[in-house]
C-alpha cells in the first residue's frame, strides 16, 4: 500500500487543478490525484479514533483544498466545486499560430516551437521525413493546461497534421502514435471509438497500418470511476501506438535492432539440442523438427520481441525535466510524457542511425533526447513556450554541441544548463 506521508500530495493536488482548466468537483479532483500518484483510495480506509472506514486519502486532499483556500489560491464556485484564482489560474503561454521560432540545436537536430501547422504550410522542413514518433493529445470534455480536443473533432485535428506530413515521407517511412484509450462517453463506461476511426482515416489518407503494439505499464488503476467505484469494469494495462507506412514493402524498421535476451532456462533447452522429437499439431499447422532451435539460435543475437511491449512509466529522465521546471524555470510540468525507455525502444525499432525522425506534438522533446542518444536527426515541434523551455535539460549533459536561442532562456539558465 502506497504510504501517503512519502508523496508530494500538495503538488498533486494543484496539478489536478492546472490540468483540468483550473476548476474540478470533488470526484474529479480525487480521481485526477489517484491516477498521478497512483493510489488506490480504497486501500487507505481506516479508523479514526471513533470515525470508523474514514478515507485518509480523501481527508488528505480536503486538508490540502483548505490549505490553498487559505492561501488565497482555490475558492468554491458552488458545492461540490472548487477553483483555482490568483497565481496558481496562470496560463501556459502558447506562441501565435503563424510564428516558428527555432528555440534549440544541436549536432542532431532542433526544437521549434510553432504549431505543427505553421511548419509544415511555410515548408520549414524541406527534406524526406523516416519517422514520425509523437502521443498526440488526447480526447478530453474539458481542456487540461495543455490543451485537448473533444471527441467529436478529435480524428479530424489529428489528420489535419497527418495529412500536411505525409507529402514529405520518405519511401518506406514510418508513423507511429501513442494514443490512450481511456476517453468515455460522459457520465458512461462506454468508451470512444476513436482508434477505430483514427485508423480508418490513416488508411483513407494512403497510409497501411502495419501494427497495433500494445505498451503494457504499471498505470494507476483506471479507469477509476468505472472499476474502483462501481467495478463494472477492469483495470486498464497498456495504451496502444499505432503504427503506419506509406510503403510496406519497403519499411526502415528492423526487429534485429531490438533483440532481447534469452532467458536462462531458454539457453539451457538450446544448449541442449533443442527439439528431440518432432510434432505435427493443428492439422499439420505447426510443425517441430529434430533439432529446432538449435544452437544457432544463441547465435542470432538474441530473441525477437513481440508487439506486446512492458515500460514502466516511472522515467528518470522525465522526473529530471520536471525539476527543472519547478526549482529553476518556476514553471508548470507536463502532466503527459511518455517514458524514454519506451522512445528508446521505438527509434531503435523503426529508424536507422542516421534518418529524420519528427515529433509534431513534441511536449518536452522525450523523442528529442532519444534520437541525441541514438544518433538520429530530429525536429522537435512543440507551440508552448514552457514545454520548449523545459526540454533544454535533457541536452545539458550530453557531450554534443547545443544552442539555446537568448530568448527562451536567461543567461543564468543557460549557465545552469551548461553546468548540469
Amino acid at each position: 500500500m502506497t504510504n501517503l506521508a512519502q508523496l508530494d500530495l500538495f503538488s498533486a493536488v494543484e496539478s489536478a487543478y492546472l490540468e483540468n482548466g483550473g476548476q474540478l468537483n470533488q470526484k474529479d479532483l480525487y480521481d485526477s490525484v489517484a491516477k498521478a500518484t497512483g493510489i488506490n483510495p480504497e486501500e487507505h480506509v481506516a479508523t479514526v479514533g471513533k470515525q470508523e472506514n474514514v478515507n485518509l486519502f480523501y481527508r488528505k486532499v480536503r486538508w490540502i483544498q483548505q490549505s490553498l483556500k487559505q492561501s488565497k489560491m482555490l475558492q468554491r464556485v458552488e458545492k461540490g466545486v472548487w477553483q483555482l484564482i490568483g497565481k496558481a489560474e496562470e496560463k501556459l503561454h502558447q506562441i501565435a499560430a503563424s510564428k516558428s521560432i527555432l528555440a534549440f540545436s544541436s549536432d542532431l537536430g532542433v526544437i521549434i516551437c510553432s504549431k505543427s501547422e505553421a511548419v509544415f504550410d511555410k515548408g520549414i522542413i524541406n527534406e524526406d521525413v523516416d519517422l514520425v514518433l509523437t502521443s498526440p493529445p488526447y480526447i478530453l470534455d474539458q481542456a487540461r493546461l495543455y490543451g485537448g480536443v473533444p471527441a467529436k473533432e478529435w480524428v479530424d485535428f489529428i489528420m489535419s497534421i497527418i495529412n500536411r506530413i505525409i507529402p514529405r515521407l520518405s519511401d518506406g517511412a514510418s508513423i507511429a502514435l501513442n494514443i490512450g484509450q481511456d476517453s468515455f462517453h460522459k457520465g458512461s463506461p462506454a468508451r470512444h471509438t476513436h482508434i477505430e476511426r483514427l485508423t480508418i482515416a490513416m488508411e483513407d489518407a494512403g497510409l497501411y497500418l502495419i501494427d497495433r503494439l500494445i505498451w503494457s505499464s504499471n498505470k494507476a488503476p483506471a479507469p477509476y470511476a468505472w472499476a474502483s467505484r462501481t467495478r463494472y469494469q477492469l483495470n486498464v494495462g497498456y495504451e496502444f501506438v499505432l503504427w503506419f507506412s506509406n510503403n510496406p514493402l519497403k519499411l526502415r524498421s528492423s526487429n534485429q535492432r531490438v533483440l532481447m535476451p534469452h532467458s536462462e532456462n531458454h539457453k539451457r533447452f538450446v544448449q541442449r539440442g533443442g527439439i528431440k522429437t518432432a510434432a505435427v499439431t493443428s492439422d499439420g499447422a505447426y510443425r517441430k523438427s529434430v533439432g529446432d532451435y538449435s544452437k544457432t539460435d544463441l547465435e542470432n543475437g538474441g530473441k525477437i520481441p513481440t508487439n506486446v511491449l512492458y515500460f514502466a512509466n516511472k522515467c528518470r529522465s522525465n522526473e529530471r525535466v520536471n525539476r527543472y521546471a519547478r526549482e529553476v524555470l518556476g514553471c508548470h510540468t507536463h502532466g503527459a510524457k511518455f517514458p524514454l525507455s519506451l522512445v528508446n525502444f521505438l527509434v531503435s525499432f523503426l529508424s536507422k542511425p542516421g534518418d529524420l525522425v519528427v515529433d509534431p506534438f513534441a511536449g518536452t522533446s522525450t523523442v528529442g533526447e532519444s534520437c541525441q542518444s541514438l544518433n538520429r536527426r530530429f525536429i522537435m515541434i512543440e507551440p508552448i513556450l514552457e514545454y520548449v523551455k523545459q526540454s533544454f535539460i535533457r541536452f545539458a549533459s550530453l557531450s554534443q554541441q547545443w544552442w539555446v536561442n537568448p530568448h527562451f532562456a536567461t543567461q543564468d539558465q543557460i549557465n545552469y544548463l551548461m553546468e548540469a
